[in-house]
């Protein structure tokens, strides 16, 4: 369970308390996953776009912005204002569990 949603990692989903599942891409999937894996620690971009793109991969900076908006319309009660994927100004992002 992350936020509002219950996350399927197996089946690469996420099922929000109300509404129907929505499919998961592997960006989306491998973010989620590297916030369920160690929450309370805060990410920078770069730490994402290395874990999540990797070294080869050349994405622009701002993707993880947009993924970070994606997941949060997902899993936040109200994605205006976050209280699971915090933004930590200057630093990167958290996930506060659940």
């Amino acid at each position: 369970r992350m936020g509002r949603a219950w996350i399927d990692f197996t089946r690469r989903v996420a099922v929000p308390d109300e509404g129907s599942e929505e499919q998961l891409g592997d960006k989306g999937l491998g973010m989620l996953a590297l916030f369920a894996r160690e929450p309370g620690r805060v990410f920078s971009r770069l730490d994402i776009l290395d874990e999540v793109w990797g070294m080869d991969s050349n994405p622009v900076a701002r993707t993880v912005d947009n993924y970070i908006m994606v997941l949060r319309r997902i899993i936040e009660p109200d994605s205006e204002n976050p209280v699971h994927l915090v933004t930590v100004r200057g630093e990167g992002w958290q996930y506060r569990g659940p």
